[in-house]
């Protein structure tokens, strides 16, 4: 490689993350300049930053240090400016292996060990390859004549392949036949190429063609199958052979595709608890990933099955009996397209649903497949064993539902269109607080910024708000100090929206008597206000930072007395459940119980922020080997037998997003105007 010496590092990003890390890197690779597309600084640790450059120049490497939820789009941006050389960064020393020799301005050990996979491409499985990989043999048999012509037609059947790329993939299969046999290296170098070959394009499978949230370029489960089918065809079922060359090769470098498929043959070879271990070890690395979390429901459901305990929540009973509302009669704007400045609408809130169907709600196709999904009982792109509808068995049985609509959903007439009936509009992140488990900094939108909200609100999404019979604003933020807030709740003053109830989701800081009055006409439409609380006193200023208790309990008894007067129709409280205020998740009941509130709904904390794992797991007591799992356990089961036992606990609805719920009352809100999730 030392021909490529000579390329030039450009580090993407400069926000919080690339100024904990930049330094870093810098102290052992020589980042000639820093991209950022928002950035007003002109350079960070004296290296300059400029905007992104159209370019085709081969002798550019842009490692990323960006945002996780920014990393897919910037990515596919900078593939249209004809960039091939990028990486997202993971560790400093797997940085150093990736890069090997190309632009380190001091020693770095071992690296000349490491080669990078392909330099034309994102890789697939492979940062990089050890040349040690070279004397190490898997267990290769002999593959037959048709070996070429039978995987072609085994990738055809399971996956949609463009026409355009069936060559590059014919071309990439005779490599791979030729070259598997060489030695562990030649193998891992020919399976890249082939897998690049297969996954390019936007390549999907059958079984799930919707884009869904984690195509990051690569959709994991045309990566994955592709795999399987290539496994299964060297060693004609021979899942022990299999699953030996396939710990060599985790071992080598591990991947999120080649672990799935490692749990798979553990799974088929009756070795459930290392599938389990294994499963869990990458729920806790990337909890919010839907392959992975999709890996271990299939773990964990297999392992059940054959008398192995499983303390996570999981949907035990058969699925095909329920049916989701999600993508039937309500949808989720999480911001605008980049291009052509359309809505981004997606079926359910961005934790429990991966699906990013395109088209329009009623006719397009790939909205009528999510709904498919719904009905034939497969929810292939949910995360069944974190979605609270599915967890706590809340959905309704589609032998009990008369819906004309939905039961024609059901049995697939092509006729029948759905309508919105209830829109969540979950993209204006401006908010007065810094709450640790959602950001690290105040999140304000410019006046420029407010501006384009404004724009994009009355051009696209009014017209699904006039069409709702429920609009939940926020949820990202609080609307209530947001001036784009605000213009959505002026917008709604005319009669035509009388019949338009909404549900206001708010941190409590900014909602007294004073705004509740400022809010004129539309405020008659809020009737439901879910208030987040995650503490009382010093835990909720440390967990709602810097909001303080004194001040919200006040404003909590000025919304309990809108519910006495019957202002609104529901108060609910919404509980983020962390290790923080795990002694005082009962205090809360108790708490609501005494404002009156008609229900309290607690969820799991989640890793929206881009935690690293430590952290996140210091946070999190819901892992099964937290060590405050116990706790957590006894608090809940506590609170259960409140609910179940009190007169308080029965008239007050608690919503727990991680245990069965055995009160029927939910199905009631749940198909009235009116929701508490």
């Amino acid at each position: 490689m030392s021909d490529e010496i000579n390329h030039k590092l450009i580090a993407y990003g400069a926000g919080e993350a690339a100024k904990k890390n930049i330094k870093l890197y810098a102290d052992v690779l020589k980042i000639n300049e820093i991209w950022d597309s928002y950035s007003n600084e002109s350079s960070l640790y004296g290296i300059p930053i400029n905007r992104p450059q159209k370019s085709l120049s081969d002798d550019v490497i842009i490692v990323f240090i960006d945002k996780e939820e920014l990393r897919e789009n910037v990515i596919n941006y900078l593939i249209e400016l004809g960039y091939r050389h990028i990486f997202y960064y993971i560790d400093i020393d797997r940085l150093r292996w990736q890069l090997g020799n190309f632009c380190c301005q001091k020693p770095i050990g071992d690296a000349e060990r490491y080669e990078l996979a392909a330099t034309n491409h994102i890789p697939v499985l492979f940062l990089a390859l050890d040349h040690e990989m070279g004397k190490k043999n898997a267990i290769f048999p002999k593959l037959e004549y048709r070996a070429k012509e039978e995987l072609l037609v085994q990738l055809n059947e399971k996956l949609l392949i463009a026409s355009s790329s069936k060559t590059e993939l014919e071309k990439a299969i005779k490599e791979f036949i030729q070259a598997y046999n060489t030695n562990l290296y030649g193998f891992a170098l020919a399976l890249e190429k082939l897998l690049y070959s297969t996954a390019n394009g936007g390549t999907k499978t059958k079984e799930r063609p919707i884009p869904m949230e984690g195509d990051k370029p690569y959709d994991i489960f045309t990566v994955t199958e592709s795999l399987d089918i290539i496994f299964s065809l060297l060693y004609k079922n021979n899942t022990r052979q299999a699953e030996d060359t396939v710990r060599i090769l985790c071992s080598a470098m591990p991947s999120v595709p080649l672990n799935i498929l490692l749990c798979r043959y553990l799974i088929r070879n009756r070795k459930y608890e290392e599938a389990l271990t294994i499963s869990r070890k990458m729920m806790h690395e990337r909890p919010n990933d839907f392959g992975i979390n999709e890996n271990f429901y299939q773990m964990a459901t297999a392992s059940k099955q054959n008398g192995i305990d499983v303390p996570e929540p999981l949907p035990d009973y058969d699925l095909r009996e329920v049916f989701c509302w999600s993508g039937i009669n309500y949808v989720w704007c999480g911001g605008m397209k980049e291009r052509g400045n359309r809505p981004l609408l997606a079926p359910c809130f961005r934790a429990t649903c991966a699906a990013r169907p395109e088209g329009e709600f009623d006719t397009g196709e790939e909205w009528k497949e999510f709904r498919r999904s719904l009905f034939d009982g497969s929810f292939r792109y949910c995360q069944k064993n974190q979605c609270p509808n599915l967890v706590g068995r809340w959905l309704p049985e589609i032998k009990e539902c008369d819906d004309p609509i939905i039961k024609g959903l059901y049995e697939g007439k092509e006729e029948v269109k759905p309508g919105i009936k209830e829109i969540h509009l979950s993209y204006d992140a401006h908010c007065n607080l810094i709450c640790p488990s959602c950001r690290t900094e105040r999140c304000l939108n410019s006046a420029e910024e407010t501006e384009k909200w404004n724009i994009f609100y009355d051009s696209c999404l009014q017209f699904y708000v006039g069409k709702a019979e429920h609009l939940c604003l926020s949820g990202c933020g609080e609307a209530l100090v947001s001036e784009h807030g605000r213009h959505i709740l002026a917008s709604v003053s005319g009669r035509e929206y009388d019949n338009l109830a909404i549900e206001l989701r708010t941190n409590v800081t900014a909602l007294n008597q004073k705004t509740w009055t400022d809010l004129g006409e539309p405020g008659k439409r809020i009737r439901h206000i879910v208030a987040s609380v995650d503490g009382i006193g010093e835990v909720f200023e440390e967990l709602r930072y810097p909001a303080k208790w004194s001040h919200v309990s006040r404003n909590l008894e000025f919304i309990s007395s809108l519910r006495r007067s019957r202002e609104i129709d529901l108060f609910e409280i919404h509980v983020v459940a962390q290790k923080r205020n795990l002694h005082q998740l009962f205090d809360i009941v108790m708490l609501a119980s005494d404002l009156g509130a008609d229900a309290v709904t607690f969820s799991r904390i989640v890793n929206w922020r881009g935690m690293s794992e430590k952290e996140y797991d210091e946070k999190n007591p819901f892992w099964t080997d937290s060590p405050d799992f116990k706790l957590l356990s006894d608090v809940f089961a506590r609170i259960d037998d409140f609910r179940r036992n009190t007169e308080k606990g029965k008239r007050m609805y608690i919503n727990m997003h991680f245990m069965p719920d055995p009160d029927a009352r939910y199905k009631e809100i749940r198909m009235g105007r009116l929701k508490i999730r």
